[in-house]
């Protein structure tokens, strides 16, 4: 299980297209959203944490790996910039 933190997470939208995203990576991804905490739980039986936060970098959504929750295989947060619909 990976917990990210995504501080661009906003809205629905925002929701459909990192759902998008991930499920381009692995069709069979488990997701779980928490809108107001700006986290996702991903459960992924074939992608690595690194290829799934790309796919979420790539779509505008940069991470970080959520604080307190230690996941093996997690990289550093890339650079980039955020883009939301919500502003």
């Amino acid at each position: 299980m990976l917990t990210l933190h995504v501080q661009d997470m906003t809205c629905n939208h925002c929701v459909k297209a990192i759902t998008q995203a991930l499920q381009a990576v692995d069709a069979g991804a488990k997701l779980a959203f928490d809108l107001p905490a700006h986290q996702v739980r991903i459960e992924s039986a074939t992608a690595s944490a690194d290829e799934l936060r790309g796919a979420m970098l790539s779509a505008g959504y940069p991470s970080t790996l959520a604080a307190g929750v230690p996941v093996v295989g997690a990289g550093k947060c890339g650079s980039g910039t955020g883009r939301c619909c919500c502003g």
